[in-house]
């Protein structure tokens, strides 16, 4: 038999034969697959191919080879509607004549990236399993099934999966990074940084992998600053800009960037005895990256904040750190301008950070709240089913209009009536305007909504004490402490709100 790729080409020699036997004999399936082969092996011609691949399976469905290649066609070609229907019809035939476990693994395979695809995780699941079955040591399905494992939320079993995957082929990329991803979505920061800068060894300039260690180094901050770890808290927030560095070099435009770099400024407001490792011309000189200027002054005729505020030596640590992060939000306007989605969420934002310097600030400046209330206005109008906008306008009107605050408020509650958080909001709201019953009866509802949230049951403790129940708000103070988590930090923010 010969071998070479010029003997193999000649049409006198395969081709030939398989042409041969194609004309002697129109429905013997197997000759239409070899020339189909032919075409797409040796001269390339991927129409000619796909066609006698169809010829063949239409004549016998234990054709699986051609099967196989023509799915694979078809799923370089995203149409996969017919990936679904030549895979099922693959595994129906192999499972007629194969012995139980003796079978090909791909059909089920495929029948799992068409479920990933259509978002049906939990029909993707059984169909990769059901491949792994017949080849324990399919790469590809095993990160198809860690995939949908993850999507559903079984976070335990797609670690193990994954690993098992990394351990089958330790150069591929791909695994690591999903291995990484499982690992930050249980709350293992470092673990999961480790395996992103593993990634970035192999592949130093993924978009996705950049962005993702980033934001990992930033959630490891807020988790520090929870469980008192401030210098842990300090380190994990500069690495996450030294990240944010290198993603503006690539994509200056990424929304998620500059979440991520104001979110990081904050994080040095939390722990204000840090606040000086704020690495500060590192922020300036990623902010100044490939942009216009004035795109800074947007509402700097209310907040003050715009462009001069880069190069503003006179303010003190605290206001530099919310005045970057304001700025750094600013671009994400901007960044986000072609997403309705993302452009509310920006401007939800910036309201946040303009109302927690005007929260946090000594003088408690008045510009950051109307600020902050033009932000939340401008964001509902962008996309006024979203509870979480409505909350925030609330807490930020608060006493200012208690009107409209609470409209913003029972509006929200209109939304999402089993938020208990807005609830202790709109019960807060009460007490401020001296309504004790109405204050009461709302932190009632919270507790109904969600009895192991603290501040409701805090709520219903300052009421006792207003009125004079001290054993029942000793009792009420007791039950919140025990059900309490470590810090409301990430009660507070990014979230705006009094409770």
């Amino acid at each position: 038999m010969h071998t070479t790729e010029e003997c193999r080409a000649d049409r006198s020699g395969p081709y030939h034969y398989f042409r041969s036997a194609v004309e002697s004999n129109q429905n013997f399936a197997p000759a239409y697959t070899s020339l189909g082969v032919y075409y797409q092996d040796i001269e390339g011609n991927s129409d000619r191919a796909d066609r006698c691949f169809q010829k063949a399976f239409e004549l016998s469905a234990g054709e699986l080879e051609a099967a196989e290649r023509l799915a694979r066609n078809f799923a370089e070609g995203r149409e996969w509607e017919l990936v679904e229907i030549v895979a099922r019809r693959a595994a129906e035939a192999d499972k007629k004549r194969s012995v139980p476990g003796k079978g090909v693994s791909w059909p089920q395979s495929a029948i799992g990236v068409v479920e990933l695809n259509a978002q049906n995780f939990a029909l993707a699941i059984p169909a990769f399993r059901a491949a792994l079955g017949t080849s324990p040591d399919d790469f590809h399905s095993l990160v198809g099934l860690g995939e949908a494992y993850t999507s559903v939320g079984r976070y335990l079993s797609a670690l193990k999966v994954f690993l098992r995957a990394e351990a089958l082929d330790p150069t591929n990329w791909f695994a690591k990074y999903m291995l990484a991803n499982v690992r930050r979505e249980i709350g293992e920061y470092e673990e999961a940084s480790t395996g992103y800068r593993t990634v970035l060894e192999l592949r130093p300039k993924e978009f996705g992998v950049l962005v993702a260690l980033s934001e990992t180094r930033l959630a490891s901050a807020w988790h520090y600053i929870e469980t008192g770890f401030f210098g842990r808290a300090a380190n994990s927030a500069v690495e996450s800009l030294e990240v944010a560095q290198k993603i503006v070099e690539e994509r200056p435009d990424a929304f998620n960037l500059w979440k991520t770099v104001g979110d990081c400024c904050l994080v040095f407001t939390w722990i204000q005895s840090l606040i000086n490792c704020m690495p500060r011309g590192l922020v300036v000189q990623i902010l100044k990256t490939e942009i216009d200027l004035t795109e800074f002054d947007i509402l700097s005729e209310v907040d003050g904040v715009g462009s001069h505020a880069l190069d503003d030596a006179e303010v003190d640590d605290l206001t530099l750190c919310l005045n970057m992060a304001i700025l750094a939000y600013k671009r994400a306007i901007y960044a986000s301008a072609e997403d309705r989605h993302a452009h509310a969420v920006a401007w939800f934002n910036l309201g946040c950070a303009e109302y927690r310097s005007y929260v946090i600030l000594p003088d408690r400046p008045m510009r950051h709240r109307m600020a902050a209330i033009r932000c939340f206005k401008r964001t509902i109008k962008l996309e006024p089913g979203n509870h979480e906008f409505w909350n925030a306008l609330g807490v930020a009107t608060g006493e200012l209009n208690p009107k409209v605050a609470q409209h913003a408020l029972v509006r929200a509650l209109y939304i999402n009536e089993k938020n208990a958080r807005v609830w202790a909001n709109l019960a807060t709201l009460y007490l401020l305007q001296d309504n004790i019953q109405l204050a009461n009866e709302a932190f009632s509802r919270a507790q109904s909504a969600d009895p192991e949230y603290a501040l409701a049951w805090v709520g219903q403790g300052i009421i006792a004490l207003m009125t004079g129940n001290e054993a029942d708000a000793q009792d009420l103070f007791e039950h919140a402490f025990e059900i309490a988590d470590s810090s409301s930090v990430s009660t507070i923010w990014p979230r705006a709100c009094w409770a």
